[in-house]
């Protein structure tokens, strides 16, 4: 019968994602994971997240723009190319 992935799950040598569709036997299938595909089995949607407010990886406000290369001290030494 042709099943369908609603969570991740392993199955004939590979891991499955939501959404992905195959072939297994009635004694293979597992409820926790898989669905029958039927006509009116809805394709699977990702579902939508809102972003976490990490402070650390918010970008500050305040925050100054990069040192300029005109404002980089230079090098003492110059390699010859």
């Amino acid at each position: 019968m042709e099943v369908q992935a609603k969570k991740r799950g392993f199955f004939g040598g590979l891991y499955r994602r939501p959404g992905d569709k195959f072939n297994c036997s009635q004694g293979e299938f597992s409820e926790n994971w898989m669905e029958v595909v039927t006509t009116k089995t809805k394709p699977y949607e990702k579902p939508e997240y809102e972003p976490l407010e990490i402070p650390a990886l918010m970008q500050k406000p305040d925050a100054k723009e990069d040192v300029k290369a005109k404002d980089k001290p230079k090098r003492k030494y110059n390699r010859k190319k």
